[in-house]
């Protein structure tokens, strides 16, 4: 069944967004699997292959790329929902409960990123791993990686939707009186890096604003956000977004490209993408959108997010090491590694929140299984 459109949160789209954002995190994983820029030359000097460029690059910066924008877009619709009143008052209460669905959490958990690090400094073996970290380092250098750059660096995610609240009512301003321009308007600041280094903003984050406020136009708007097309034809979709991937992939691994035709190209394919995956959710078996596997582990997507990194990269650099630096051991661990990460977080999601749940909600910002 598809949810029918309505202005407040139905439990068939709650639903629907809890297993998006738990299955969009297998993504965010294989996005992180990427590991050309850990060796670039295998041990005999050789370029690596030409197709394990192709495939890390199609599938982490092609296929699963639209996993954060749509994380983007979600939390933007879902913010402008559960908005009364864009007044002071509510943005206020507003930014009350981000603090500790964001904030606490970014900071309990760049702690743990720093002093997991200070422990695998003080072993012999795991030390060479970290050489760009030293317990020598002063003060503000720790504080500084714990502030803005943390060890498990996902969390830029939430640093930069923080941002978003902060600026919320600007942004709602904006995206209900200027509508599309103001949408149009973000899309060419997303293209223009002359503009985003004037500003000393990153295009990251230009781009998560971006989704962030397609979230809060669809939103206020009232834009239906379900649609019913025919299996053949989303079939058909799915098939040239995978083949216009390809071709951009094909262009963005030349040594020469043109910046504005991979931008705009990615501009496309993430759009397009987006808007695919919202509505392939609906024609999943129902056998397994309504599965107890699903029903049970959705709710930790936000315990996967926080705790997959640096245990990925730290998993990465060991199958490289132990299989040696080479096609095959860069395939093997990006193969294997996001999987391995993606399931141990979870694991390890499931057995704090049993074992010590006091502790697991307070990292996940109140969101524990159960919470409201």
């Amino acid at each position: 069944m598809i949810c029918s459109h309505i202005i407040k949160m139905s439990p068939c789209q709650s639903q629907k967004i809890r297993n998006i954002s738990f299955l969009l995190m297998i993504l965010v994983a294989y996005i992180h699997g990427y590991n050309l820029n850990l060796f670039f030359r295998d041990e005999s000097g050789q370029p690596l292959a030409e197709w394990l460029i192709f495939l890390e690059n199609a599938v982490s910066d092609g296929l699963c790329r639209v996993a954060v924008p749509l994380f983007f877009a979600i939390s933007g619709y879902l913010a402008a929902l559960k908005l009364k009143e864009p007044d002071f008052r509510s943005h206020w209460q507003m930014i009350k409960k981000k603090w500790q669905s964001l904030a606490i959490p970014y900071l309990l958990v760049s702690l743990g990123g720093i002093l997991l690090v200070v422990v695998l400094l003080l072993i012999p073996w795991s030390k060479p791993y970290f050489n760009h970290f030293s317990l020598s380092a002063p003060i503000t250098q720790w504080l500084n990686v714990w502030i803005l750059s943390p060890v498990p660096f996902q969390l830029w995610f939430i640093r930069f939707l923080w941002l978003y609240f902060l600026m919320f009512p600007l942004l709602y301003f904006g995206v209900q009186y200027g509508k599309w321009l103001f949408m149009l308007f973000l899309i060419w600041f997303w293209s223009d890096h002359a503009w985003q280094n004037e500003l000393n903003m990153h295009k990251m984050e230009v781009e998560g604003m971006l989704f962030f406020c397609l979230g809060i136009f669809i939103a206020i708007h009232k834009i239906p956000v379900e649609f019913r097309v025919r299996p053949w034809l989303l079939i058909v979709a799915f098939a040239l977004w995978t083949a216009w991937i390809a071709w951009r992939t094909a262009i963005l691994i030349q040594p020469q490209k043109d910046h504005y035709v991979v931008h705009y190209n990615i501009l496309g394919i993430t759009f397009t993408g987006l808007f695919l995956c919202w509505i392939a959710y609906d024609y999943l078996p129902e056998s397994l959108r309504n599965s107890e596997w699903l029903r049970k582990n959705a709710p930790y997507s936000i315990g996967v997010f926080l705790l997959h990194e640096p245990a990925l990269t730290i998993l990465k650099k060991l199958m490289i090491k132990g299989i040696g630096m080479n096609d095959l051991s860069l395939f093997v661990s990006y193969i294997t590694a996001p999987a391995l990460a993606f399931a141990g977080a979870l694991f390890i999601s499931k057995k704090l929140h049993q074992s010590i749940p006091g502790f697991y909600n307070l990292i996940t910002g109140n969101r524990a299984p159960g919470n409201s």
